[in-house]
């Protein structure tokens, strides 16, 4: 007597958070098929993200899905696909952030300034784990808090303060942060993974250490960062910490100079309860471009025509000529007056 022995069902298992990825980062996929056959993956819009393998490559800032999916063979049928979310977001480089407050008396609080935009989604990692210079190592034995953005992201100046047991002022958490030591420690922001960290910002309570082991009292800087512009220690281990300056207004490269200036800090083993960053106002000239095509050649007599550019800050572009004896500019409309030449200004 014949039977038929039917295929086996499978299905795919695809956990993998893949959003807040930084642009060009390249992003490991881990989905599984419960067959144990190999797993394939297709990315919507590949404007956004491209698939190498079982890693992700995002190219540019938008949102897309990912699937993962199993065709099957002899002996499984074809799993159901599972969908990802995926959202790429501007990366961030050194300097980005600045720490602006480290303290370690109860309850343990740190701040720290954003100096530029900062795209909803994007993910922050914030450690007092020890940096080791010498084997280009992140320890592990301490704790991680991972920040995420709020969707409507986070504007240059803002301030974003976490208290130990309060939580975070804007955006959310996951991981932990319990605080820092009493006997010096540090805070160390990055993006990326604690395997292959990109580093935005470093503070210590310490001095960087430039020999030897790390403790979890003691850093090394950093790979990538400089002392008193992208990272900060002090001469002598103090508790508790902040940037005093109540307003400050410039480029960010100004406000890090500021930031990274020892002599700008209020340091005390004793808590501050009530301290000026409370009230800080920290304004961040951004720079900014123009983008304004060629103008095709005109001749006298033709009709007046609009112009068009625009500037990556979303300001509004004004325009001028020249030589108004030529074409003048009203708005963004061009007024051809006679034969000649002019240079129109964005």
């Amino acid at each position: 007597m014949a039977g038929d022995i039917n295929k086996a069902s499978q299905t795919i298992t695809f956990t993998n958070t893949l959003t807040g990825l930084a642009v060009g980062s390249t992003n490991a996929m881990t989905a599984s098929a419960s067959s144990g056959l190999t797993v394939s993956y297709t990315v919507a819009n590949t404007d956004i993200a491209t698939v190498s393998g079982t890693s992700l490559i995002a190219v540019a800032r938008g949102s897309t899905t990912v699937v993962a999916s199993q065709s099957g063979n002899a002996n499984y049928s074809a799993a159901t696909p599972v969908t990802n979310n995926v959202s790429v977001v501007r990366a961030l480089t050194a300097g980005d952030i600045a720490v602006i407050e480290l303290q370690s008396d109860d309850p343990d609080e740190f701040a720290f300034v954003a100096l530029t935009n900062i795209d909803g989604g994007t993910v922050i990692n914030f450690t007092d784990n020890a940096w080791d210079g010498s084997t280009s190592t992140l320890a592990s034995s301490e704790n991680t808090l991972i920040w995420t953005a709020p969707a409507g992201g986070v504007m240059a100046g803002t301030i974003v303060k976490f208290t130990n047991l309060v939580g975070i002022s804007m955006g959310t958490t996951t991981g932990s942060y319990s605080g820092a030591s009493t006997s010096g420690d540090q805070l160390i922001a990055y993006t990326g993974t604690s395997t292959n960290p990109t580093f935005i910002y470093a503070l210590t309570s310490n001095t960087w250490i430039t020999t030897g082991t790390p403790t979890s009292n003691t850093s090394y800087l950093p790979t990538g960062l400089s002392n008193g512009t992208t990272a900060r220690d002090f001469s002598s281990q103090i508790d508790d910490q902040y940037y005093n300056v109540a307003t400050f207004s410039g480029t960010k490269s100004d406000i890090l100079a500021s930031i990274g200036n020892v002599n700008n800090w209020s340091r005390n083993n004793n808590r501050y309860t009530s301290y000026p960053i409370n009230s800080t106002s920290i304004s961040v000239t951004q720079p900014q471009s123009i983008s304004f095509s060629a103008l095709p050649a005109k001749t006298y007599g033709d009709s007046s025509f609009a112009l068009s550019a625009t500037a990556d800050s979303g300001l509004t572009v004004s325009f001028a000529s020249s030589d108004t004896s030529v074409a003048t500019v009203a708005g963004s409309t061009v007024t051809i007056l006679k034969a000649g030449s002019t240079i129109i200004t964005a």
